[in-house]
C-alpha cells in the first residue's frame, strides 16, 4: 500500500487529513519559530543602538504639553520634505510617552512589525501561489533579507516597516475582496511613508492580471484611492516641505545605475558598495584589501543565487524543448508581469532621486522579486515533474543567502554610518552628563570631530532633551576658538 502525501493545510482541515496533517501543522508552526530565530540572530546587534541624528529632532519635535501641540504632529513640517505623521512623530510620541528614552523599546517595536510583515507576506503569497513552498521560501527571503538593517537600526526609520505593515493588509483585505478595509489601511499607510503611493496602481494591474476583471469594474474599486490621493497631496501643497539637494529629481541614465543598485541590495549586497565601485566592474583598492573576505562573498552569493534561481530552471525548461516552454509561461506570464510591477512600483517614488538611494526602499519591491524568483523556480521544477528532487537546489542558495545576510549586517555595524553616529551621540550624552555639574554657564563647546557630532547630536537637539531645555551647545570655528572651561569640552 503506498501512502498518500497530503500538502499543507489550515488548522481548520486537521480532522478531514487525519494525523498526517498534525506533522504538517507541526511543520508550519516551527517554521515561524524558526525565522525568528533568524531574525533575532540576525539582527539582534541592532537592539543595542542608541539614538541618533533625525531621531532627537524628533523626539524633541514630540515634547508635546497640550492638546493643541499633539495636533500639530498631524501637519506636514515645513523643514522636511516627507509627511510621515503616523510613522515618526505620534510613533515618537506614544513610545516615548509610555516607556520613556528607551531605545530598546524602539528596536524592539520595530522587530514586532517586522516579524508581523514576515507573516503577512507568507499569508499573500500562498493566497496568491496556491503553494506552501513558494509562500516559505518567499517570505523567509524577505524576512532574512540585509535590506531591513537600516530600518531595524536606525529608530526614525520605523515609517518604513510600519507603511510596509499597512500596504501588506492594505493588498490582503484586496485579495479577499473587502475592499473597504484596503481603503482604510491605505490611508493609514498614506500617514506613515509616501511609498504607498503606487499601491492602488499595484491593486488594479493585481485585478486585471490576474482575477482577469473588467477595467470599467478595476475602475470603480480604484475611486477611492483616487480620492485619498489627492487630499494627501493637497495637504502636501497647503504645507509644503523643504527639498533640493539629493532630493532633486533627475530623469538620465543615472536611472539605470539606480536600479542596478537596487537588484544588488536585493540579493544582500551592502549599500557601502555603492561608494566602492570606480566603474561597473573595478572595485576601490583601499575596499578590497580591507574586506576581501567580503567581497568574495558578495561576487560568490550573487552567482550562485542566479546560477540556481534563475539560470537552472530555466535552463531545464529549455531542455524540454520550445513548446514546453510556450505552455508554461502562457499559463504563468500573468505572475511575473505581476511581480515585475510589484517591483518597479516598490520603488518608483524615489527612483527619480539617484543621489538619495537606500536599500531600506526595498521593503515592497523586493516582496515581488523574491516571490517571482521562487514562483518560477518552484512552478518550473513542478511542471516538469521532478517531485522532491527539486529541493536539492534550495541547499546551496539557503546557505549561500544566509552567508549573505549575515556578512553585510556584521559589515554594516562595522562601516556603516547609523551605528557609528549612534555611538558618537551616545558617548557624547554621557560625557555631557559626568561634566555638566561643572558647567555653570550650561554651556558645553565641541572642539574635535565637529563635524561628526553635529549630526549625531542633531546640533542642540540632543542636549535638550537629556540635560535640558536651558542648556546650550556651541560648535565653535577656528577663527571663534580661544582658551574655554576645559571642564566644559565634549
Amino acid at each position: 500500500m503506498v501512502a498518500k502525501i497530503y500538502p499543507l493545510v489550515s488548522l481548520g482541515d486537521k480532522k478531514k487529513i487525519g494525523i498526517l496533517n498534525d506533522k504538517w501543522y507541526l511543520v508550519n508552526k516551527h517554521f515561524f519559530l524558526l525565522i525568528f530565530v533568524l531574525d533575532l540572530l540576525l539582527f539582534y546587534p541592532t537592539f543595542s543602538i542608541f539614538f541618533a541624528a533625525d531621531d532627537f529632532y524628533v523626539l524633541t519635535q514630540t515634547q508635546t504639553e497640550n492638546i493643541a501641540e499633539f495636533l500639530k504632529l498631524f501637519l506636514p513640517i515645513k523643514e522636511v520634505i516627507y509627511y510621515r505623521p503616523l510613522g515618526i512623530q505620534f510613533y515618537f510620541f506614544i513610545t516615548n510617552k509610555i516607556f520613556g528614552l528607551n531605545p530598546f523599546i524602539f528596536h524592539l517595536n520595530s522587530f514586532i512589525f517586522h516579524f508581523i510583515n514576515t507573516f503577512l507576506i507568507y499569508k499573500i503569497v500562498h493566497k496568491l501561489s496556491k503553494n506552501e513552498i513558494i509562500a516559505y521560501l518567499s517570505c523567509f527571503f524577505w524576512s532574512t533579507s540585509a535590506i531591513h538593517y537600516l530600518s531595524l537600526a536606525w529608530i526614525v526609520n520605523f515609517s518604513y516597516i510600519l507603511f510596509t505593515f499597512f500596504f501588506l493588509l492594505a493588498f490582503w483585505f484586496w485579495l479577499n475582496n473587502k475592499i473597504y478595509k484596503s481603503y482604510i489601511f491605505f490611508s493609514f499607510g498614506l500617514l506613515s511613508n509616501e511609498l504607498i503611493l503606487t499601491l492602488p496602481i499595484f491593486l488594479a494591474i493585481n485585478n486585471l492580471l490576474i482575477k482577469k476583471e473588467k477595467i470599467k469594474k478595476i475602475i470603480k474599486k480604484i475611486y477611492p484611492f483616487i480620492y485619498l490621493i489627492i487630499f494627501y497631496f493637497f495637504i502636501r501643497l497647503v504645507f509644503p516641505g523643504s527639498h533640493g539637494g539629493v532630493y532633486t529629481f533627475e530623469f538620465n541614465k543615472k536611472i539605470l545605475s539606480t536600479f542596478r543598485w537596487y537588484f544588488l541590495w536585493s540579493f544582500g549586497w551592502p549599500e557601502t558598495m555603492r561608494d566602492q565601485f570606480t566603474n561597473i566592474f573595478s572595485i576601490r583598492d583601499e575596499f578590497y584589501g580591507s574586506f576581501f573576505k567580503e567581497v568574495l562573498i558578495y561576487i560568490n552569493s550573487l552567482a550562485v543565487l542566479i546560477a540556481f534561481l534563475i539560470l537552472l530552471p530555466l535552463l531545464l525548461l529549455l531542455s524540454h524543448g520550445f513548446k514546453k516552454l510556450k505552455l508554461f509561461f502562457s499559463k504563468y506570464y500573468s505572475y511575473l508581469i505581476l511581480s515585475i510591477w510589484l517591483f518597479f512600483l516598490g520603488i518608483m517614488p524615489v527612483a527619480f532621486f539617484p543621489d538619495h538611494i537606500y536599500p531600506h526602499y526595498l521593503t515592497v519591491a523586493s516582496f515581488g522579486l523574491y516571490f517571482v524568483i521562487f514562483f518560477f523556480a518552484i512552478k518550473i521544477f513542478d511542471f516538469l515533474k521532478y517531485g522532491w528532487k527539486k529541493y536539492f537546489f534550495l541547499i546551496p542558495v539557503i546557505v549561500s543567502w544566509l552567508i549573505v545576510s549575515y556578512t553585510t549586517v556584521n559589515l554594516n555595524q562595522k562601516v556603516h554610518w547609523a551605528p557609528r553616529h549612534a555611538q558618537i551621540a551616545q558617548e557624547s550624552i554621557k560625557k555631557m552628563r559626568l561634566i555638566k555639574n561643572k558647567c555653570s554657564g550650561k554651556i558645553i563647546y565641541v572642539l574635535n570631530y565637529q563635524k561628526d557630532k553635529k549630526i549625531s547630536l542633531a546640533e542642540d537637539k540632543a542636549i535638550k532633551l537629556f540635560l535640558g531645555k536651558d542648556w546650550q551647545i556651541f560648535y565653535p570655528t577656528e577663527t571663534e576658538k580661544k582658551d574655554y572651561n576645559k571642564e566644559c569640552i565634549l
